[in-house]
C-alpha cells in the first residue's frame, strides 16, 4: 500500500512559458524527482504521472499508486535524441524517427541500455520528446529521463480535469501541477523497428506516415 503524504498543489498556466509562476512549478517539480518523489503534470494528451526512470524505489511506488501490473511495461519522456541515446540503443531506422517525428505523438519502442533499471523494462525502452511546454521544461531541466504514464488508476480512462485528478491523487504524490480542463487528444502512436515495423498502439501518426519517413 503506497503511505499517506502530504501533495503539494500548484497552479500552471501551460502556455505562460516565461511567467514566474510556470517556471517556480518546473524547479519545484524538478526537486521533487530529484529526491525520489512523484509528480504529475500536464502533457499534450492527459495528465501524467512522473518519476526519476532511473530511481527503482520511485518507478516502483508508480506501478503501486496506479495498481498497475508490474509486467506492464511504462514509457518516459525525453528532452532530446542525445539523452535518448544514453538509456537505449538506435538504429538508423529509429534515428530518423525521432528526427522527423519528434517531439510530437509519437513513441518509439527501442532496446534498452544497462542504465535502464529493470523495474522500468527489461528488455525496452519507450520513449518520446514531447511538444507540450511543461513536459519538455520538466525532462529538460531535470536532464534524465522522467516516467510518462498516464496519472489514472490502471485500466480506467485518462484524466483531463484537475479536480478530478486530485480527488485520486491526493495524498499519493508530492506534487500535481494543476492545469484545470486540458483538451483531450488521443494518446501517442505507439511503434518499434525491431523486425520491420510494428505498430503496438495506434495514434495520430498513422502506419503510412511512419512507412514514409522509413
Amino acid at each position: 500500500m503506497a503511505t499517506k503524504m502530504q501533495t503539494k498543489i500548484l497552479k500552471i498556466n501551460r502556455k505562460k512559458h516565461e511567467s514566474p509562476e510556470f517556471k517556480r512549478a518546473v524547479d519545484k517539480a524538478v526537486e521533487i524527482l530529484k529526491k525520489g518523489g512523484l509528480v504529475i503534470y500536464p502533457t499534450e494528451t492527459c495528465y501524467g504521472l512522473g518519476a526519476d526512470v532511473l530511481n527503482k524505489s520511485a518507478v516502483r511506488r508508480v506501478f503501486e499508486i496506479k495498481q498497475r501490473p508490474m509486467n506492464k511495461p511504462l514509457t518516459a519522456i525525453v528532452a532530446n535524441i542525445k539523452t535518448a541515446l544514453e538509456y537505449c540503443k538506435l538504429g538508423q531506422k529509429e534515428k530518423k524517427i525521432v528526427k522527423a517525428l519528434m517531439p510530437g505523438p509519437i513513441t518509439l519502442v527501442a532496446k534498452k541500455k544497462k542504465t535502464i533499471p529493470d523495474i522500468f523494462d527489461p528488455k525496452e525502452f519507450a520513449f518520446r520528446i514531447p511538444g507540450n511546454g511543461v513536459s519538455m521544461a520538466i525532462t529538460k531541466k531535470f536532464g534524465r529521463p522522467v516516467v510518462a504514464t498516464s496519472a489514472n488508476m490502471s485500466g480506467q480512462e485518462p484524466v483531463y480535469d484537475s479536480k478530478e485528478l486530485i480527488e485520486i491523487f491526493d495524498g499519493k504524490v508530492n506534487l500535481i501541477l494543476d492545469a484545470g480542463k486540458i483538451p483531450k487528444a488521443k494518446p501517442t502512436t505507439v511503434a518499434d523497428v525491431f523486425d520491420g515495423l510494428r505498430i503496438r498502439r495506434h495514434g495520430p501518426i498513422s502506419e503510412d506516415e511512419l512507412k514514409k519517413v522509413l
